[in-house]
């Protein structure tokens, strides 16, 4: 999986609001479908890790993606979220999206 912080910093670089939502909800998709990959096999020790860290990097591209939605931080939002956030603000507002 890409590195969720750099994909946001390259996709806040030229990417409208819409279209990094829609990247966003594609690498939530597949993330998604790497879990449920992982839930139907037998899963040894080293897969139950890689197990919990699509669950966690699910739930942080829905705390980013409900920022977009709500342009307001999401509850149980990280110092690194918060720093995305600001990111994004400030890239959108820079091109009159918010």
């Amino acid at each position: 999986m890409r590195n969720l912080d750099d994909l946001i910093r390259r996709l806040a670089e030229n990417s409208s609001r819409a279209e990094i939502m829609e990247v966003l909800d594609s690498e939530a998709a597949a993330t998604e479908r790497v879990m449920r990959r992982r839930q139907r096999v037998h899963i040894r020790s080293d897969q139950v890790d890689k197990s919990q860290e699509a669950q966690l990097r699910r739930e942080r591209i829905h705390r980013i993606l409900f920022f977009l939605h709500h342009h307001a931080p999401a509850q149980g939002a990280t110092d690194a979220d918060m720093k995305l956030y600001d990111l994004l603000n400030e890239r959108l507002r820079s091109r009159g999206e918010w």
